[in-house]
């Protein structure tokens, strides 16, 4: 009988000492970057204070009169800010608010991982920045990952919010499995389109955010994994680890000679909040980095700034970036860095719409935009070539 009294005296002893499972943390921020990209458009829409995804059928008119009907398609890129995010991420969503809604048809998005970065202020349906194409027009993106599709009712009113699940992306970046180029929003077989306020929108309320909930350290117990410099993160359990890592975002950047290129860098933490120096190695020749903060108390985030001259080597680098800690610990990211050759100055031509129908007697117009490319500044002549007999143009 006292054997018995003992153990059940113990078994409440061990209970009161066991902690309270604790409600996730929640982290809600707005997204890095964000734009849309028109079917065979070299148009960059990345100061765009909206962003649009669906199908559309243009039609484009002359004197009043329809001349040609196109039908033309949009797709958005967002790249969501994954800093200042510790512990084991339980959900993550991507929150988008409706600026205006197709009001004839439901719109059917469909949200996939990217596969290659963009620069948001070159990217268009042909071009992923200022000199690399994507490999597939449209975007390169990982079609065997469907990270989620929704679908927006016909007319919906601006100022609802449209949440997409993007937990697995978010696992995955924090993994060390994927980089966080992005994500990119596709339509589906639906005919409709909708509009969301973009990051440059005037509206703070309405730009786009990512809500995540994560796992926080409590007591004894934490779900959190083994270190690692990219720490994986599951549902693992096991002992509070104290530890730090580093990591870069965009991990993987194609500059042209001569340009510079910004680089987010976060400290983040797991438990230990150390002081730590940061450094770079691996720079090519003729190129300069440098930190907005060398120095800090985890967790914290910085910029680093790579600066490349005309003489600066073309070709591909491995930059390390590695923190330091007071007591000699030391953690590192790789920084994937590309240099291209400046290309001469050229400009490139577009027409919309790029084809069209008119009556014998009447004429059809036609938008011609003529765009510089890497500093081209000569004036330019537009002339038509194959033109009908007794057709003139102006």
């Amino acid at each position: 009988m006292r054997r018995s009294l003992g153990a059940l005296v113990l078994f409440f002893l061990v209970m009161s000492l066991l902690p309270a499972e604790a409600s996730p943390d929640h982290v809600e921020q707005e997204v890095w970057v964000d734009t849309y990209i028109e079917k065979e458009s070299s148009i960059n829409y990345g100061s765009k204070d909206t962003i649009i995804v669906g199908k559309e059928l243009v039609t484009y008119y002359v004197g009043g009169t329809p001349s040609a009907t196109v039908a033309t398609q949009y797709r958005i890129l967002i790249r969501p800010n994954l800093t200042g995010i510790s512990g084991v991420v339980e959900s993550a969503k991507l929150v988008l608010t409706i600026a205006k809604a197709d009001p004839d048809h439901d719109t059917w998005i469909q949200v996939y991982p990217l596969t290659a970065s963009f620069d948001e202020s070159r990217v268009t349906w042909y071009y992923r920045d200022s000199s690399n194409r994507w490999s597939t027009e449209g975007g390169d993106y990982n079609s065997s990952m469907l990270l989620d599709e929704v679908v927006v009712g016909k007319g919906a009113n601006p100022g609802q919010t449209v949440e997409l699940d993007v937990t697995e992306y978010v696992k995955a970046v924090r993994q060390g499995k994927i980089n966080n180029y992005g994500i990119i929003l596709l339509p589906g077989p639906t005919k409709g389109w909708v509009e969301f306020y973009s990051t440059e929108s005037s509206n703070p309320k309405g730009r786009p955010k990512l809500v995540v909930e994560t796992s926080p350290v409590v007591g004894g117990v934490v779900r959190t994994p083994p270190p690692a410099t990219q720490p994986p993160f599951g549902g693992w359990v096991g002992p509070v680890i104290q530890f730090w890592y580093v990591s870069v975002s965009p991990s993987e950047v194609t500059v042209l000679q001569g340009d510079s290129v910004a680089i987010d860098v976060s400290v983040e933490t797991l438990g230990a909040n150390p002081t730590v120096t940061l450094s770079a190695s691996g720079v090519p020749p003729d190129c300069t980095a440098s930190f907005s903060q060398t120095s800090g108390t985890v967790p914290f985030t910085t910029k680093l700034v790579i600066a490349t001259s005309s003489s600066t080597p073309a070709g591909g680098y491995n930059i390390t970036v590695q923190a330091v800690s007071s007591s000699g610990e030391a953690r590192s990211a790789t920084l994937t860095l590309r240099v291209v050759s400046t290309p001469s100055p050229d400009f490139r031509v577009t027409v919309r719409p790029p084809g069209g129908a008119v009556r014998p007697g009447e004429a059809i117009s036609f938008r011609v935009a003529v765009a510089p490319d890497y500093g081209f500044s000569q004036a330019v002549t537009i002339a038509l070539s194959n033109l009908p007999a007794d057709c003139s143009y102006t």
